[in-house]
């Protein structure tokens, strides 16, 4: 372009540069070419898809699952059934132990077995509720590596389970033990099937879909029925804990009486940890008035503090406990409302804190009982439905004068 005298003018001249066209410089070899900035369309948000993983086969994560539930509540059985037999004169070798343990496991999952022409039905409940967290696991497990759907992996659970009952059962008869192969069958296979439900269902998060369906005052009545069963199964525990350090002596007696060394002794303190919550569950009905069946039991430390008569004089105040276990579930259940709430609504809730500790009492009481032997000894821990009972009307009336007292704190505080 050729410049006249008349272009020189400095602002055409920068007009002419302006009005030039933007050519596009090219990228690197291999990139698309970008548009100007203002040229840009504006980017849509847009949720990601989910990603698509991939889905373990059912049978194969629940196999796996079963087998490692069973092994580790079979362990703790074996190790106590081997410690255990240490105390007898004559020690069993190796396969009359593996054959004392499987009735021990099979025991623990309520089937009842004979020892020795003796039917023996006292489920240890330590063992039981271990077995049965870890069956809740498994069918947690298998819910989110398989991602079926509950009722399948609850089936596949309790097909495999039932399976292992009666191989277990099928070992461990003998001459000395004699099980039920058809009830270790369906026992197993039922208890499996309701643990892994449980578990699969939490796993899922179906659980907490249908509590959050509940109304909110109804969840409040069963928090409040579900703490207050939990501290009467906690105030019998702590009972027998003082009851068994006040007759240490004859505890002590007791485990020095067996002419075994540290690993015997030790069986038979694990022996008692095992049947610990059967205690607890027999001391809570002490303390509620209702008391338990119990003629004779084994010469084991964990029976030395139970009681040989009714309360009387001051320690019939301990019959207020239920009372007093509804009073603190009330207040510390209505510490979450967060506004205070009307005398009906506390009623209400309280209505259903009765009925929820009693099934939950109930349940404790009826599988805590079983039998050492026939006639008297055959309702070994018995406590009978007045436990529920009793212990569910206290419970109902503590929470309510509980949320009561709460509510009258609160609104005097404001």
């Amino acid at each position: 372009m050729t410049l006249t005298p008349d272009d020189m003018d400095t602002g055409s001249v920068h007009d002419d540069l302006a009005n030039r066209p933007t050519v596009v410089l090219p990228g690197p070899r291999g990139s698309r070419p970008q548009a100007p900035p203002q040229a840009r369309p504006q980017a849509r948000l847009r949720p990601l898809p989910p990603r698509a993983g991939k889905r373990a086969p059912l049978v194969v994560v629940a196999i796996a699952n079963t087998l490692w539930s069973i092994a580790a509540s079979l362990l703790p059985v074996l190790a106590i059934v081997a410690a255990v037999t240490l105390i007898a004169d004559s020690k069993p070798g190796f396969t009359p132990t593996i054959r004392y343990a499987l009735a021990g496991w099979l025991l623990a999952h309520g089937v009842p077995i004979a020892l020795g022409g003796f039917p023996v039905a006292l489920v240890p409940l330590a063992i039981s509720a271990f077995a049965f967290w870890r069956v809740a696991l498994a069918g947690q497990s298998t819910a989110r590596a398989s991602r079926a759907h509950v009722g399948l992996v609850a089936g596949t659970i309790a097909i495999g389970y039932g399976i292992a009952g009666t191989v277990a059962a099928v070992l461990a008869n003998d001459r000395s033990v004699s099980v039920s192969v058809p009830r270790a069958a369906l026992t197993l296979a039922a208890f499996g099937g309701i643990g892994s439900l449980i578990g699969a269902s939490a796993g899922v998060g179906l659980v907490w879909h249908w509590w959050r369906r509940l109304p909110a005052i109804i969840q409040a009545g069963v928090r409040t029925g579900a703490v207050a069963a939990v501290l009467v199964l906690a105030a019998g525990a702590l009972a027998t804990g003082i009851a068994t350090a006040v007759a240490g002596s004859t505890a002590s007696q007791m485990l020095h009486g067996y002419n075994s060394g540290f690993i015997g002794k030790a069986g038979i303190v694990l022996l008692c940890l095992a049947y610990a919550p059967n205690v607890s569950v027999w001391a809570s009905a002490y303390l509620t008035g209702t008391g338990f069946t119990l003629a004779g039991v084994p010469q084991v430390p964990i029976f030395a503090g139970l009681p040989s008569h009714p309360a009387n004089g001051a320690a019939q105040l301990l019959l207020l406990m239920p009372v007093a276990a509804g009073v603190v579930a009330g207040i510390l259940v209505a510490r979450r409302m967060r506004r205070p709430q009307p005398l009906w609504r506390l009623a209400i809730a309280s209505l259903c804190a009765g009925p929820v500790a009693a099934i939950g009492l109930w349940i404790a009481g009826d599988v805590a009982a079983g039998s050492l032997g026939s006639k008297l000894l055959a309702h070994t821990g018995d406590v009978g439905w007045q436990f529920s009972i009793v212990a569910g009307l206290g419970i109902a009336v503590g929470a309510l004068l509980g949320m009561l007292t709460f509510g009258w704190f609160r609104r005097a505080g404001n």
